[in-house]
């Protein structure tokens, strides 16, 4: 509006010389045009080689990992993470061997801990589970095992012989492994009686491959 105004007010003097008028807006026009262009420039070029690179990263992403989108890369990675886990031997984590040994600590007893021979997978697991009781006190024989009546699908199977009731020391190896997220078959069998009883033990505990 003020622009205006100002030409009406000097309209009389720009008809005189309309020329020069014209000239002179030109000049102010491609004047300004150049100082914003030169303003703007810096910016649109940060901006295309932002644009640029963001490109160049996409597509470097897609060759080194064959995936889409970031969801098919973790969904990729989740696969090659378990079978990793399937290649390595079963281990129990620092955490689970604290929370086992100390519900085992709680009451020492007799166990009988027995590996499958022929498993190569459960000698990492079996070993830890000795060491755990041993720790813990408790008196311990130990097995190895071939052709297995029964396979477990956890690959670990607590036999417990003491009929249908969860007590004495089969129910703290229950429990402990229980609170420790180790995964196990149960199987109860009846108490023997006295003459053909072996050990002390009432509770095996049987590591193999798991199904």
């Amino acid at each position: 509006m003020e622009f205006v105004k100002y030409l009406q007010s000097e309209w009389a003097v720009i008809s005189q010389a309309p020329v020069t008028f014209i000239v002179g807006a030109v000049i102010i026009l491609v004047a300004a045009y150049g100082i914003c262009r030169l303003q703007f420039s810096d910016r649109i070029g940060t901006l295309n080689e932002r644009i640029a690179l963001k490109d160049d990263t996409i597509a470097q992403y897609k060759d080194n990992t064959g995936a889409d989108s970031p969801d098919d890369a973790r969904r990729m990675i989740a696969e090659l993470e378990k079978r990793l886990e399937a290649l390595e031997p079963r281990a129990l984590s620092l955490q689970e061997i604290e929370i086992l040994e100390r519900e085992l600590s709680a009451s020492a007893g007799f166990v009988l801990l027995a590996r499958d021979m022929v498993s190569a997978d459960s000698v990492k697991l079996t070993s830890q589970l000795e060491r755990s009781f041993r720790k813990c006190k408790w008196s311990l024989n130990t097995a190895v095992v071939a052709g297995l009546g029964f396979h477990p699908p956890t690959g670990v199977l607590i036999t417990t012989r003491i009929g249908n009731e969860l007590s004495g020391d089969a129910a703290v190896v229950v429990r402990a492994f229980n609170e420790a997220g180790i995964k196990f078959d149960l199987k109860k069998e009846d108490q023997p009686p006295p003459e053909e009883k072996k050990f002390k033990h009432s509770v095996e505990v049987l590591v193999t491959n798991p199904i």
